[in-house]
């Protein structure tokens, strides 16, 4: 006779699921529920594709070893143009570089150039805090504009870099800071300290570049040579510590003062040091008695000879 057989369904048991599904509230061996993790391992990290957390750098893409931040006024108007304010711009941008590798900077009248080796988030950082300092202790009525920040990925781009920096005034056809007050290159010939360290970090950084490249972008070759004029002591002493005069009761006043006097008293031992110091007898005796490092005559002296060495230029020019 005609019949069908039928298949059993399958059983199972009270408390049991089938194969492929899951009781309620339970997972399956080998999967997490959301928001946990099995034991021994970690949750996968959540940044967003393509991006990374401040100061890091993306996998697989080369580190830069640092940056060359541009700096401009909104209006592109001037910046700094006499040696008192280059020199107190000097100090400001000191101040918020030394602590994330400032290699160089370079006040080119309507913009500055910076090379600094940190982070992009700090080169950024740098930008912002510099740009506000020297708003305010310049005096400037418009602000900065977003700065330029571009990496440097090999060590010739460094060198050519820290070159660009320096030699901005041939680059522009300008020539209203021969002696570099709006620069770094004075600590690089020994000519002021306002970071002990720099020096060193660019030795560093750049070791196959010598110290007479330095002097050749100062455009001073043989400035060593230079015939002292004492008479303007006080000026060198002056710019050795970055202020616009000896005058005030200032530290850094008393500092350039005191090694003004000293280098008279070593160098020119009978020059009228009351008269080209406008310091009172009493005071000079006084300050003749007290320490002074080596660095700070070394670079009032340099001072002195770069001065003769471009007055010469001038009268040779004439």
């Amino acid at each position: 006779m005609d019949w069908v057989k039928t298949l059993a369904a399958p059983k199972t048991q009270p408390g049991k699921t089938q194969p492929g599904k899951t009781q309620p509230g339970k997972t399956q061996p080998g999967k997490t529920q959301p928001g946990k993790t099995q034991p021994g391992k970690t949750q996968p990290d959540k940044t967003q594709p393509g991006k990374t957390e401040p100061g890091n750098t993306q996998p697989g893409k080369t580190q830069p070893l640092g940056f060359h931040i541009t700096m401009r006024r909104f209006d592109d108007g001037g910046i700094a143009r006499t040696a008192a304010a280059l020199r107190l711009a000097a100090h400001v941008l000191y101040q918020h570089g030394v602590g994330r590798g400032l290699l160089a900077f370079r006040v080119a009248d309507t913009h500055i150039h910076v090379l600094v080796m940190c982070s992009r988030f700090e080169a950024g950082r740098f930008a912002r805090y510099a740009g506000a300092g020297l708003r305010k202790r310049l005096g400037l009525e418009v602000g900065f504009e977003p700065s330029r920040i571009r990496p440097i990925l090999t060590e010739q781009h460094l060198a050519n870099a820290l070159r660009y920096v320096f030699v901005q005034e041939s680059h522009h056809g300008t020539a209203f800071d021969p002696l570099h007050d709006g620069s770094s290159l004075p600590e690089l010939v020994g000519a002021r300290r306002l970071d002990k360290s720099i020096l060193e970090r660019v030795r560093r950084a750049l070791p196959r570049i010598p110290e007479s490249r330095f002097v050749e972008w100062m455009n001073a070759t043989g400035f060593e040579r230079a015939p002292r004029d004492f008479a303007l002591v006080a000026e060198a002493a002056a710019a050795a510590v970055g202020i616009a005069d000896l005058d005030g009761h200032g530290e850094l006043q008393r500092i350039a003062r005191v090694g003004a006097v000293r280098v008279l008293a070593e160098f020119a031992p009978y020059a009228p040091a009351k008269e080209l110091l406008g310091i009172p007898a009493r005071s000079l005796h006084r300050y003749r008695q007290q320490p002074v490092e080596r660095w700070l005559l070394r670079a009032i002296d340099r001072q002195l000879q770069l001065r003769a060495h471009f007055a010469a230029r001038r009268a040779a020019a004439e």
